[in-house]
């Protein structure tokens, strides 16, 4: 992501232009409350069901505390998506 703009910016531009969200959190956590917009694919099942995406759309991804997040970041960039962005977890995006 560009230096010059807030992580917030970024992604506020990204969803204006189409961009999915995209929460790796488990079923669980994201019937207790996710970002409006957001599609669930938990991390543990995010190799089998990635088709769900689309390669030529960016991605914001999040998760809990941003461990999830980093690591669907790079599963998804090894499957040959490449507009994927780590947002790191709920409650910092949350915020934007």
């Amino acid at each position: 992501m560009p230096q010059s703009k807030s992580r917030c910016q970024v992604a506020r531009n990204l969803l204006e232009n189409g961009a999915h969200l995209l929460d790796v959190r488990s079923e669980e956590e994201f019937k207790l409350g996710a970002l409006y917009g957001a599609i669930n694919i938990p991390l543990k099942v995010l190799s089998e069901t990635h088709h769900r995406l689309s390669k030529d759309s960016d991605i914001l991804i999040y998760c809990a505390a941003g461990l999830k997040s980093k690591i669907a970041h790079y599963l998804l960039k090894e499957l040959g998506f490449s507009k994927v962005h780590d947002m790191g977890s709920y409650n910092t995006i949350q915020c934007c």
